[in-house]
């Protein structure tokens, strides 16, 4: 699918039996997705990632590592609006720092929304940083944990012009 080079949408809805997109397949920059604008991933509860690795066969459903995400290739420089909504599974896709429209994100593994946020911390970014040119954020029914988040990755939300938070855990925030 990835070698489809004007795809700029995709959209993957309740399909319930799956786990990953590819499996044992490399992805490389060059050819992944290089037009793609737009990621919608509802309700697909398998799902635990963009790409079967190795190391999954013998994992268990709660000891991913952040890791894994940055091994994947980056969204392209297109990419603009990811919805993650009820994937409470999925912990690997690539960071998507460069999001500038929308993100949202609710009732899903906040590993996969760590992963980005904590890139902050780690210097990762280049131009500008990660989800600085984010313009609509929600967040719902998530179990946000403050402690596991760089101090002021909120500040970095300068463009931000609507954000909706609904349901969260009021034990960690």
């Amino acid at each position: 699918m990835e070698r489809l080079p004007f795809l700029k949408v995709v959209q993957l809805c309740f399909l319930h039996e799956l786990e990953y997109i590819y499996y044992e397949e490399p992805l490389l920059f060059e050819t992944f997705f290089p037009s793609l604008e737009r990621l919608d991933l509802w309700k697909t509860k398998k799902l635990r990632g963009w790409w079967r690795m190795n190391d999954d066969v013998n994992e268990d459903d709660h000891n991913c590592s952040q890791s894994h995400n940055l091994s994947l290739p980056p969204f392209p420089p297109r990419f603009s609006s990811l919805t993650i909504l009820e994937c409470p599974m999925l912990t690997r896709v690539p960071t998507f720092a460069n999001l500038d429209k929308r993100l949202e994100f609710g009732s899903s593994n906040m590993e996969t929304l760590e992963a980005t946020i904590n890139m902050i911390s780690s210097k990762c970014w280049i131009e500008f940083p990660p989800l600085s040119k984010l313009k609509y954020l929600l967040l719902e029914n998530i179990d946000l944990d403050m402690k596991k988040l760089p101090e002021h990755w909120v500040q970095n939300l300068t463009s931000l012009e609507h954000l909706d938070v609904m349901k969260l855990s009021d034990k960690k925030i």
